[in-house]
């Protein structure tokens, strides 16, 4: 059963005068406080409290507590505890709660009871966020310091307004799954009948699926890569658990750590995929795939000299499905601009979605943290243009609703300027598109009041995106500062 640790403060009058015995104490008072208009924040197992400490007597204790509204399905339960009260999702609510929406908006009536009464009814917002922290792999954060600058992921700036859910990278790890023992040195083989071949360090898939590669350590013989043929044109490739680093074997002539030409689809879950662009410059993509519903999660997408994710699909009814991974550092490389993900094909997509990701990207001068294989403070080319956009939604064919949603993308300043826009969509056809509830920081773009070109999109719809430097709202070009 999923906990929730929310603390509704509890404030008691009646204090007598200097020396004379108290009066009578009134029935309590639950104070529903909130910083910055953002509500108390369930992220699937933790309900974080926004609010301000008050002044309460930890002597008066209540002995009940009631949800008397807004609890209709059974979602939620309450606990007298001290002078507060602690409200947990209850089994029917883990069972409701399933994550098939990103946020779910509650408010419930509470009231608590001491000896002296019962208080007046207090309103307390809640919102469910399924930001992915439930599914994350095992083992500790990878960036635990992402939003306090501290020696693990830091961005060289300690932010006091944070997302209200768990943030991928800070407060989950990202990338392969810690506890489930060592990866296996792929020199070994093991692999599944799809593959064909296992030589020269590729592996080669050309069956069909379900194929799963999981587990292996592709960094060791100065790297392996993984290559999808048109063999395989039905089912699912699944990679997962699993470490891939650019060594002396691909750096150099740059091909792709993962790449398909096959119409299977392909399911990238809990990998490190690190280009190491601090030594090798050649690469295009980190991965790259021309067709098949692609999906991405859990993972770590580092050091790439150009682009993270290549899409160059043909065809219509393509999907791509990026969800609670940690992108940082794009751009060693000279070649033209950079994005971690880009359309870069004819096809049309029916679902082009971002959610619960996290996107750094720091000046010229470098990363201030250790990022992967790379040392803190490496310069970085930047390409001919820089990053074209956080999220570049520019497609030679159509994008339908693609959506940006509950990210934290961090365009940091440290030197020259690397990023152009956070989210643009300046060629092709772009209709429904969703910029909605992600928190930014723009002091690294180009022109740090006009975050969006979005010159192809039609009627976007941009709502409830805030400054992790401020809090202020980001919904339109020249507000956000």
């Amino acid at each position: 059963m999923r906990f929730v640790a929310i603390f509704i403060l509890l404030l008691l009058g009646g204090w007598a005068p200097h020396g004379l015995a108290p009066t009578a104490v009134g029935p309590p008072t639950l104070i529903s406080r909130s910083l910055a208009g953002s509500s108390p924040a369930v992220t699937n197992a933790l309900l974080t409290w926004n609010g301000a400490a008050a002044s309460i007597d930890s002597n008066q204790s209540l002995t009940s507590c009631s949800i008397t509204a807004g609890n209709s399905a059974g979602n939620f339960a309450c606990a007298a505890s001290g002078a507060g009260v602690n409200i947990s999702i209850t089994s029917t609510g883990a069972a409701n709660l399933t994550g098939g929406s990103d946020d779910v908006a509650f408010t419930l009536t509470v009231t608590g009871t001491n000896g002296n009464g019962t208080s007046a009814a207090v309103s307390v917002p809640i919102d469910v966020y399924a930001d992915g922290s439930a599914g994350a792999p095992g083992g500790s954060a990878n960036a635990a310091a992402l939003m306090s600058n501290g020696a693990a992921g830091g961005t060289g700036t300690s932010y006091s307004f944070v997302p209200p859910w768990k943030v991928a990278g800070k407060d989950y790890r990202t990338g392969y799954d810690t506890t489930i023992g060592a990866l296996t040195d792929p020199n070994t083989g093991g692999f599944p009948a799809c593959v064909t071949s296992a030589t020269g360090h590729v592996v080669t898939i050309g069956g069909n699926g379900p194929c799963t590669i999981q587990k292996y350590d592709f960094s060791l013989e100065n790297g392996w890569n993984i290559v999808i043929n048109s063999g395989c044109s039905t089912g699912t490739v699944t990679i997962k658990n699993n470490n891939f680093l650019i060594g002396s074997n691909f750096g150099p002539t740059g091909i792709y750590i993962i790449s398909s030409t096959g119409a299977c689809n392909v399911d990238l879950e809990n990998n490190v995929i690190d280009g190491n662009g601090c030594t090798y410059t050649n690469l295009a993509a980190l991965v790259s795939f021309n067709g098949g519903t692609v999906t991405a999660k859990y993972n770590q997408f580092l050091n790439s000299p150009q682009h993270g994710i290549n899409l160059g699909h043909s065809g219509s009814g393509n999907s791509f499905v990026s969800a609670y991974n940690y992108y940082r550092v794009f751009g060693y490389g000279t070649n033209n601009h950079v994005d971690p993900f880009i359309f870069n094909g004819t096809g049309s997509f029916t679902t082009a979605t971002s959610k619960f990701d996290v996107i750094v990207e720091p000046g010229k001068n470098g990363d201030p943290s250790i990022v992967g294989n790379c040392v803190a403070n490496t310069a970085i080319g930047g390409g001919t243009g820089g990053m074209t956009a956080a999220e570049y939604f520019a497609p030679s064919g159509t994008i339908a609703n693609p959506a940006t949603s509950y990210d934290t993308i961090i365009a940091s300043s440290n030197g020259a300027v690397m990023v152009s826009k956070i989210v643009e969509a300046n060629s092709g056809t772009v209709t429904g598109q969703v910029i909605t509830n992600n928190w930014y920081d723009v002091s690294g773009i180009l022109s740090v009041g006009v975050p969006y070109n979005l010159t192809n999109s039609s009627s976007p719809t941009i709502s409830g995106n805030k400054l992790l430097t401020n809090g202020h709202s980001c919904d339109a070009n020249n507000s956000c500062s």
